[in-house]
């Protein structure tokens, strides 16, 4: 018989590609990796805005995407944001899970001229 090996894909050692953070009233919160189930949940909050959904409800869903990619910011921390300020954010963590695509290239320096893995939001 022939000498079959075992091969393994041991996922308890892959790491987490990304390595974003923001920085928020002085404070650094470190961007969570999207599990599926936040993916999921990203997407029925998406698909769960009718044509005609008002602007509160489609902010609220904002607020709960960017919840769900960093944990440690509050909602009130959220809501006291200017709308660019928010946008920015929404952008960076979609860029950060590998919901949205990727504006600068890898290695490109990140805010304010400093080298690092960060996308340019836009």
């Amino acid at each position: 018989m022939a000498n079959q090996s075992t091969t393994y894909l041991d996922l308890d050692s892959v790491e987490a590609d990304i390595d974003f953070t923001v920085k928020l009233n002085g404070k650094d919160h470190k961007v969570k990796e999207s599990s599926v189930s936040d993916f999921l949940a990203n997407v029925r909050a998406i698909e769960s805005l009718a044509v005609g959904a008002s602007v509160e409800k489609e902010y609220e869903v904002i607020i709960g995407i960017i919840q769900r990619a960093l944990p440690t910011v509050s909602a009130q921390e959220l809501q006291g944001l200017r709308l660019t300020q928010l946008h920015k954010i929404r952008d960076y963590v979609m860029t950060a899970n590998g919901e949205k695509a990727e504006e600068a290239a890898p290695g490109e320096g990140a805010a304010e001229g400093k080298p690092g893995k960060a996308p340019k939001a836009s």
